[in-house]
């Protein structure tokens, strides 16, 4: 009886192996897996070209002059009020609109808005974030004259609140 078992298991584990099928799914499979791979990661690494973000800083407090422009992102200060700042980075195709809106506190900066075409990249926004951080604890630390040590412990991360545009200008 078991010997009978073992010779249809036989029969059937060569009939399936001897396909032509078998045997290409077998090396193309983990081939498709590795190609899949490889795109999703070239994907995530294409974010890395120098883009341009406009900053209205209606703040009075100077951030945008003490923002600090790095190879993937420059900082470009812009006139006017906020609707035009929408229309000329869209005009512009700038990567995004920084907004420091008034009556915003060194010691609590909440309001800030960053304003980008579409989905805006969690990249981007921690690149933007980091900026807008860096350069509050700069401010806070020329006020009040502490070291560097003792700004690193104040240190406080600035929420920002994405904001997605159509390519009409209006806010999804």
């Amino acid at each position: 009886m078991a010997s009978k078992f073992l010779l249809v298991a036989q029969r059937e584990y060569l009939t399936r192996v001897r396909k032509r099928a078998f045997v290409v799914l077998t090396l193309l499979v983990p081939l498709l897996i590795a190609g899949f791979g490889l795109f999703v990661g070239k994907i995530a690494q294409s974010d890395e070209t120098t883009e341009i973000v406009d900053v209205r800083d209606d703040s009075g407090l100077g951030i945008a002059s003490r923002l600090v422009s790095s190879p993937q992102l420059q900082f470009e200060v812009v006139g006017g009020s906020l609707p035009e700042a929408k229309q000329h980075f869209q005009k512009q195709q700038h990567a995004g609109l920084l907004y420091l809106p008034a009556g915003l506190s060194e010691n609590d900066p909440q309001g800030v808005q960053f304003f980008g075409k579409g989905n805006v990249s969690l990249n981007k926004e921690n690149r933007v974030q980091t900026a807008v951080t860096d350069a509050f604890a700069e401010l806070k630390m020329q006020k009040s004259g502490l070291t560097q040590t003792q700004l690193d412990q104040l240190r406080a991360k600035v929420p920002l609140n994405s904001v997605s545009m159509d390519e009409a200008g209006k806010e999804k």
